[in-house]
């Protein structure tokens, strides 16, 4: 585990330096339906033979389409050919805009164009969709021509701009046109890959030999016993400058998340969409403001004396949920240390709820039993169908034949998408025992099993409810249910629909239609490293076993896994996100809003350690023998 998370960082360290090695370029119109001329860019020395990952890279899809081999090469000229045998689905038919007239544009298809008038194609400039076209009836002698249908506001710009701005834009029939992804191999930059990588491994051997701990132990331990050797007045400084910098992406992201839930809201219909996007800006920055001003006066007794207030007014006047939402925010500005520090200790605040709710009678095990049947419902209502999409996809790899493919989805509260699903996968497995798996690449094969294992998970979480259900006339299996707000909140960021909020506002352009890491030591690195967090994270599930539950104390695991940390699977599962995402952002600003993702599951731990110690007595017998939440030796 402790080379998995070293080897996390070294890849997330290491993406940038091969982000500026890569190079992207639509696939060009195809002669025959076949072949294509690419013009090998600055830096790259790709030879007969050479294969080149192909992309349609999107949210729902983000695996390589196929591979297309160089046929011949001449100077900076290459002459490829695509795999059919390789290709998932098919590359798609792409051309280049060769003249506008008007709104007319002149388009180059290629030699053999198998469209027709009619055909509707989407313009991109760069990879966003800027407006549509219909094919028009070709006139002999003249090239293929296209109108303009729609455009966007970038479209409606580069109208403006004159006939020659829509020059070499690409069009497309799909959404997310088709890419390529060349690779310098730079020896030079595959050699410090290599290095960097085998050094991780190495010091890892080492530091476990000497001390049983791992790389990102001894180094936070070491930037720790810095921190402290400071004067004190060097410390306070330091303090200080985290929490003021901690205030700006705190306020911004929750301006934004307000903002998102409220358009997303169904209940608010046309209203909710129509708030404007100065909302968010000016929410967010009276959150900011408010908190500097508290922050400056010192005013923290007055957020302290209303924290106090709040919490004990009677709830007939008051509903808790209320007092919970007005302590959130009058938390955020409260001065203690950092932001981050204010949530930590609103978590444990709260927690002191379940230890005056908690009892033992027979009419208290059957509400919280009745409470657990509704939290298993909303995560199996989520999951559920999360489980039929990974296992539909990974048959969709599986399965050469596309035609004879049944891949209908499955919700748990309707029970006839459930026999749907089993009777069309019984179908599936039929024709894949007939036809045979079709040939897949290195990089389709692991994305199979990654998503066999993300539905073994899913099926791993349900035997805890399963367990539930069938003990459910003992009542024993349920020792407590978390009731409070901000349990159920935490839960639900880290499950969608919720969870979809959350991205989208942390990170602002969090898919790119370029995978940033595509061939080279990194790429193989990248790929292993993800499926084995992934196959460590699915065993930590399987580890809880019956004892599995959401908001739900069922008793103590202290074995395998929960031996050497309290939280093995939010770990494993916040650096699991951190190699999925390696593969979606190029360089800046959204890199940041993974992080923000792994704080989510900080602050979900949080809130479980907090409702496990109102709870369960034997929960400090345990902090005290495991006493680290997440990597050993450090934190």
């Amino acid at each position: 585990m402790n080379v998995l998370l070293s080897m996390t960082l070294a890849i997330a360290a290491l993406t940038p330096l091969h982000v500026a090695h890569s190079t992207a370029a639509p696939l060009p119109p195809l002669e025959n339906g076949r072949s294509f001329d690419l013009e090998q860019p600055t830096g790259c020395h790709y030879v007969p033979g050479d294969e080149i990952p192909l992309y349609r890279f999107f949210g729902g899809f983000q695996s390589e389409l196929g591979r297309a081999r160089v046929v011949a090469a001449s100077g900076s000229r290459l002459h490829l050919e695509i795999l059919p045998k390789t290709f998932v689905y098919p590359p798609g038919r792409q051309g280049f805009v060769t003249g506008n007239r008007k709104g007319r544009l002149d388009l180059d298809l290629g030699k053999t164009p198998t469209f027709v008038p009619g055909d509707v194609l989407n313009v991109f400039e760069g990879y966003q969709v800027v407006g549509k076209i219909r094919l028009e009836r070709k006139v002999e002698g003249q090239p293929l021509v296209g109108r303009l249908l729609e455009y966007n506001d970038r479209g409606r710009e580069l109208l403006d701009s004159g006939p020659d701005a829509f020059l070499g834009l690409t069009v497309s029939e799909y959404t997310v046109q088709s890419t390529l992804l060349l690779f310098s191999q730079d020896r030079s930059v595959m050699a410090l890959e290599i290095g960097v990588l085998a050094s991780v491994l190495l010091l890892e051997v080492l530091l476990f030999a000497r001390w049983r701990l791992g790389l990102i132990a001894v180094l936070g331990r070491a930037v720790v016993g810095s921190f402290r050797r400071l004067r004190q007045g060097t410390r306070s400084g330091l303090g200080h400058a985290l929490g003021l910098g901690l205030a700006f992406p705190l306020s911004w992201f929750t301006g934004r998340f307000i903002v998102a839930w409220i358009r997303n809201n169904p209940l608010l219909g046309a209203w909710g969409r129509a708030l404007p996007d100065s909302a968010w800006w000016l929410l967010s920055g009276s959150m900011l403001l408010g908190w500097m001003v508290l922050w400056a006066v010192r005013r923290e007794h007055l957020a302290l004396w209303a924290w106090r207030r709040m919490d004990f007014v009677p709830r007939r006047w008051l509903p808790r949920l209320a007092r919970v939402a007005g302590s959130l925010v009058l938390g955020l500005y409260r001065w203690q240390r950092t932001p981050a520090r204010r949530y930590k200790l609103l978590a444990n605040q709260v927690g002191t709820w379940p230890s005056r709710l908690a009892g033992s009678t027979p009419a208290y095990r059957l509400v919280a039993w009745t409470l657990h049947l509704f939290v298993f419902w909303a995560f199996a209502h989520a999951l559920t169908g999360f489980m039929a999409a990974d296992v539909n996809v990974a048959l969709g790899f599986l399965i050469p034949d596309d035609s004879a493919l049944k891949l209908p989805g499955m919700v748990v509260t309707n029970p006839n998408s459930i026999v749907r699903w089993l009777r069309a996968t019984a179908s599936n497995l039929g024709v894949l025992w007939h036809t045979g798996p079709a040939a897949v690449t290195f990089e389709q094969a692991t994305a199979i099993i990654r998503f066999l294992i993300y539905a073994a998970a899913i099926a791993g979480c349900m035997i805890g409810y399963v367990h539930s259900v069938l003990k459910a006339f003992s009542w024993t299996s349920i020792r407590n249910v978390d009731f409070t707000p901000l349990g159920w909140l935490t839960a639900a960021m880290c499950y969608s629909p919720l969870l979809g909020y959350v991205v989208w506002t942390v990170i602002p352009f969090p898919l790119s239609q370029v995978p940033a890491i595509t061939q080279g030591p990194l790429f193989y690195a990248m790929l292993v490293v993800e499926l084995l967090l992934n196959i460590f994270y699915t065993m930590s599930l399987y580890n809880m076993f019956t004892k599995f539950g959401v908001l739900v104390d069922k008793g103590m695991v202290d074995s395998g896994f929960y031996s050497m940390v309290r939280h093995p699977s939010y770990t494993l599962e916040a650096f699991m996100l951190i190699m999925v995402y390696a593969r979606m952002l190029q360089t800046g600003l959204p890199w940041l809003g993974v992080l923000v993702l792994c704080a989510l599951y900080w602050l979900r731990s949080e809130r479980e350690d907090a409702f496990m110690s109102g709870s369960n007595p034997e929960y400090a017998r345990y902090k005290e023998l495991v006493p680290h939440k997440y990597i050993r030796g450090l934190v």
